[in-house]
């Protein structure tokens, strides 16, 4: 039903003591993307006939309105920043406004030196990301605008042309992207019977 958000928004907070003990957290994800893409339809179907500019005017709304839930909530409720699609759908709207731009514009017309500095900018926000966040860091919330900027200037600027898509299309990494998504769904479970066999922290083997 896709609905182990809830189930985990309930119990198992992901910030507790247990999650690493809990082999099937991590489908809180998957539910909260299949909420979205079950509503995000209904929506489109619902506002298709007032034209792409006043769906984009909305999008935008509903955008901003979820990052404030977000970056408000996440220090005195992160659980309910961290679990639940109110406070989660803007990163999923960033994509479909995205994806509308790219709809209705062309890339191609940019300078190619536009496209290089802003795709470049945004392989530095998901870099500084990835290096810099810890446990310390209040999360998703406003730092969560850090990588999802990030990714969205890599989806509108990184063209053909570009060395960040030059660098992204090496084969180590479009393998890693390939098996990205099939190694996330087995991580969580596979530490958690690691922990669970032994007293001992699971080791690189």
């Amino acid at each position: 039903m896709f609905l182990s958000n809830f189930l985990f928004f309930q119990g198992a907070g992901y910030f507790g003591s247990n999650v690493e003990l809990v082999p099937l957290i991590h489908t809180w994800s998957l539910a909260v993307e299949e909420q979205f893409y079950l509503l995000y339809p209904l929506l489109l179907i619902m506002l298709y006939r007032f034209g792409i500019a006043s769906i984009a005017s909305l999008l935008v709304f509903i955008t901003i309105l979820s990052l404030c839930l977000s970056g408000f909530f996440s220090a005195s409720m992160p659980d309910f920043s961290f679990y639940l699609l109110p406070a989660r759908a803007w990163e999923l709207f960033f994509g479909a406004l995205a994806g509308i731009y790219l709809a209705t514009n062309s890339g191609s017309a940019r300078p190619l030196w536009l496209n290089n500095t802003v795709s470049s900018i945004g392989l530095a926000l998901i870099v500084y990301a990835v290096l810099t966040f810890d446990s310390t860091t209040v999360f998703p919330g406003w730092a969560a605008l850090i990588p999802v900027v990030g990714t969205v200037l890599i989806v509108l600027f990184a063209q053909p042309q570009t060395w960040v898509n030059s660098l992204l299309r090496l084969r180590p990494l479009v393998f890693i992207g390939l098996i990205s998504y099939s190694a996330y769904l087995w991580h969580q479970p596979l530490f958690v019977f690691a922990r669970l066999r032994s007293f001992d922290a699971p080791g690189a083997q």
